[in-house]
């Protein structure tokens, strides 16, 4: 399901996010992985929210990474903010 105006979207499944998600709000029993886009340094921001109990696993581009990590994840309740801030490279806040 997807909010076009808002860039929401729900997701219970893997997916990859694109340029029109600004918050993905992760809802499933079952743990499943969001990769991001390729970072450019664009300055694109992605709020990412866990609402259910399955993990949720983040995963970069390739060899991009977030924070110097290869993944984040998100446990019930747990929700970041990321930031393509140069080329390879997300930062978490």
């Amino acid at each position: 399901m997807k909010n076009k105006n808002l860039g929401i979207r729900i997701v219970s499944n893997n997916t990859i996010v694109n340029e029109n998600d600004v918050l993905i709000v992760c809802n499933s029993t079952v743990a499943f992985t969001i990769k991001l886009i390729k970072a450019s340094g664009s300055s694109q921001v992605f709020f990412i929210k866990n609402i259910n109990t399955g993990a949720i696993t983040i995963t970069p581009d390739c060899s991009d990474y977030v924070d110097y990590s290869t993944s984040v994840t998100l446990n019930q309740w747990d929700c970041v903010c990321l930031v393509d801030y140069t080329n390879g490279k997300w930062v978490k806040l």
